[in-house]
């Protein structure tokens, strides 16, 4: 597996989600977080009553519009995530429009590349 290598910020971003508990007993909210992985910055966060591809979608969605991430960038931007979650299999999809019939990701023409742990980088957009 190739190692990511950051050289300095948005070149390599990391996802995932995690469960939080909630006062009532076998209820969970879900907390999507996107880290920069060379600054350690947070660049989005997000907190839903479900699990779903198409809110991880949007969450980098937002993310790239936040980052101003774009079609001129010299290199794609990297996005890491594991292999853990049902989400990661509907997020490709998701990201590319494929749930709205609009790019969620792709919107403003930028390059984004998903690698999930033990595979090589794959295109998303």
């Amino acid at each position: 597996m190739p190692r990511l290598e950051a050289r300095g910020p948005n070149e390599v971003w990391s996802w995932d989600i995690t469960y939080l508990p909630t006062s009532v007993r076998g209820v969970w909210l879900y907390f999507y977080l996107v880290i920069d992985v060379w600054s350690r910055k947070v660049v989005a966060w997000d907190v839903a009553d479900r699990e779903e591809a198409q809110i991880a979608a949007d969450l980098v969605s937002r993310a790239c519009l936040r980052e101003r991430i774009s079609k001129g960038r010299p290199q794609p931007l990297v996005l890491h995530a594991d292999n853990g979650n049902a989400v990661a299999a509907g997020f490709r999809e998701a990201i590319a429009g494929g749930h709205s019939g609009k790019p969620a990701g792709g919107a403003w023409g930028t390059q984004i590349l998903l690698q999930t742990k033990g595979q090589q980088r794959q295109p998303l957009l």
